[in-house]
């Protein structure tokens, strides 16, 4: 398979340089100071890193050639630009992301936040007729959110705007899913799908799309959405095991001397299951907080700290410099992969568990809520 190479890259369009294969950029906003980072993968080898490079764009225009016999995907964005002062302007929330098939000559043209793309391929031609569709709602989902976010929207305005959003999004997966009841042959569907589609709604409509589509151009795509709906399918599953009144799913992990401790063995206490991370912001700066509980209610309740997405030796040094004196596992993988049995969906992840083992409360992130919970429980 050959590579594809970014070292012949022309920044300037002549004539009949679209008609090779690659893609020509003509993008306007942009000036001689401006410059684009742009990844490529390679869709059918998930597992091969994205090439990358950083190229200056004088006059927005530019042209990639392309000389891969494998799909590609173009991932290209505008780099901050750096003022006299030493400052830089907030990065774009706005990029290019394109297809680019074998021996494929392409066009993309207009602005980073409204673009429009061209090729010889039936495909550039039904996907932009979709997407003329698609656009206008995902630009007005995109102000509402915007909007939602300034201090001063009441709590009204906040409502109205986010049922803006799932309107808009509503109708996108209504688009897609009439497309793809219409076009189950096309690759364009299962691209379509991928990007728009809402994968735990709309599952139905992905297994519509013809055998030939998923293990076609797009297939990487269909494999990813499929790893995803199982997931969700298995956390919804775990979330009714660990639900309040349920009883504590058992497990052992290995302690941070080494002894492997079993959750039920600490039966007869009350227990926090702590889910954290050494690279989780906010699991360390609940840290002091959690130190001053513990102390307060330790004869009456042991704290397990679960390091997830750590290797051993980050988490004993983490342990050893917080000063840690609770009960601390590492977590394993496969079975022993403890958040997926708790339904874990953000760290830090808070799980009480009472004197017979059964969950009386989840609490998702570094919240209040979870001491002055604490506070009344061991009150009783």
């Amino acid at each position: 398979m050959k590579r594809l190479f970014f070292g012949a890259v022309v920044a300037a369009m002549f004539a009949g340089c679209s008609e090779q294969p690659g893609v020509t950029f003509a993008l306007t906003g942009l000036d001689a100071e401006d410059s684009i980072k742009v990844l490529c993968n390679n869709l059918l080898d998930d597992k091969q890193q994205a090439v990358s490079d950083t190229f200056a764009i004088p006059s927005g225009s530019l042209f990639i050639p392309n000389e891969s016999d494998a799909p590609m995907i173009y991932n290209i964005y505008k780099l901050p630009r750096r003022f006299p002062d030493g400052s830089m302007e907030a990065m774009s929330m706005h990029g290019i992301y394109r297809p680019v098939l074998p021996g494929e000559a392409i066009k993309v043209e207009g602005e980073f936040k409204d673009y429009s793309i061209t090729g010889n391929t039936p495909f550039y031609k039904e996907l932009a007729a979709l997407e003329a569709q698609i656009k206008p709602l995902r630009k007005e989902a995109f102000v509402a959110a915007i909007a939602s976010y300034n201090k001063e929207c009441t709590a009204e305005q906040r409502d109205s705007l986010g049922a803006i959003v799932k309107d808009c999004e509503s109708s996108v997966s209504a688009i897609v899913n009439k497309y793809i009841d219409e076009n189950r042959d096309s690759d364009v569907a299962l691209y379509a799908f991928y990007h728009y589609a809402d994968i735990n709604k709309d599952y139905e409509s992905l297994q519509k799309i013809s055998e030939n589509v998923r293990k076609g151009t797009f297939a990487s795509f269909y494999d990813k959405l499929v790893k995803q709906y199982e997931k969700i399918q298995k956390q919804k599953e775990a979330e009714k095991r660990v639900a309040e009144g349920m009883s504590a799913p058992d497990f052992t992990l290995k302690s941070i001397d080494g002894k492997e401790v079993t959750l039920s063995s600490l039966r007869g206490k009350y227990i926090v299951l702590d889910f954290w991370g050494s690279w989780c912001g906010w699991c360390i700066k609940g840290i002091p907080e959690m130190k001053k509980m513990y102390a307060k209610y330790n004869k009456q309740l042991e704290i397990v700290g679960i390091a997830c997405g750590d290797t051993e030796d980050v988490w004993k040094k983490c342990v050893a410099n917080n000063e840690l004196p609770w009960t601390n596992l590492l977590n394993g993988d496969g079975e022993n992969n403890i958040p997926d049995v708790y339904a874990v969906k953000g760290y830090p992840t808070k799980v009480i568990i009472d004197k017979e083992g059964r969950i009386i409360k989840t609490v998702i992130g570094e919240s209040p809520e979870f001491y002055t919970f604490i506070d009344s429980l061991m009150k009783k």
